[in-house]
């Protein structure tokens, strides 16, 4: 990045990085089930929220 802009701070990218791989990619979910994968159980349990309602 630092060559494409020569302002970044680099001290502070380093720790905005920082922040969201440990707060969004190493969770104990990912730990678990590895970064990406699909516990089917947990989306069956929230599809609903994006499913379009079915009626008979």
């Amino acid at each position: 990045m630092r060559k494409r802009d020569q302002l970044i701070d680099v001290e502070m990218e380093t720790r905005r990085l920082k922040l969201a791989l440990d707060s969004v990619v190493d969770t104990p979910d990912a730990r678990e089930n590895g970064v990406g994968d699909i516990d089917t159980q947990r989306l069956a349990e929230a599809s609903w929220w994006v499913m379009p309602i079915r009626l008979p």
